[in-house]
């Protein structure tokens, strides 16, 4: 039985312009020296990064950092978001990573990329949410912050979403530790 090809994140630099390369290195960078676990297996050419087991960090096609596994059994989606935004009120930068949260939560906009069409409003796994003042509705199938509800054009990243990745990152971390508290 043939054995199967493990990815390395120069993989993912291969597809990527100059401008990506650096942002993905700096993120891929910082999520190991916070030991984040790069998984070097998957089948779906995902990068994702993991701590306790628990999914942090997703590099390609997007970046995202998630408040949730996908499709998680363990826990709510809803519950998990909750709790992420405990922790963030605890944060001197509170309002910045609040404004970010706003503007970069994963939207639900119904699978209207399906071959057969977008879902009815009572099928959607999107859920609306009061994040401080801004509702949002969203995607329970992607819970994580992230560009990816933009088209690709869309989907560049001053040096400010970087900084706020990182600060998402490691609220991440200490969301999964109070899951063990």
């Amino acid at each position: 039985m043939e054995e199967k090809r493990k990815f390395s994140i120069n993989d993912l630099f291969d597809k990527k312009t100059q401008d990506e390369i650096h942002i993905f290195k700096e993120l891929h960078n910082y999520a190991i020296k916070n030991n984040l676990k790069l998984e070097t297996h998957n089948q779906y050419r995902r990068y994702r990064y993991s701590y306790k087991k628990e999914y942090v960090l997703v590099l390609d096609p997007y970046i995202a950092v998630q408040y949730n596994n996908q499709y998680s059994k363990k826990r709510n989606s809803w519950d998990s978001f909750d709790l992420f935004l405990k922790i963030i009120e605890k944060q001197p930068d509170k309002n910045k990573l609040i404004k970010f949260i706003q503007k970069e939560i994963c939207l639900c906009h119904s699978c209207k990329y399906r071959k057969i069409g977008p879902k009815k409003e009572e099928e959607c796994c999107g859920h609306w949410l009061d994040i401080y003042g801004v509702r949002r509705k969203a995607a329970a199938c992607h819970p994580e912050i992230s560009k990816c509800h933009l088209d690709k054009e869309f989907q560049t990243y001053s040096n400010m979403d970087i900084k706020m990745l990182k600060r998402m990152i490691d609220i991440r971390i200490l969301q999964i530790d109070m899951y063990d508290s």
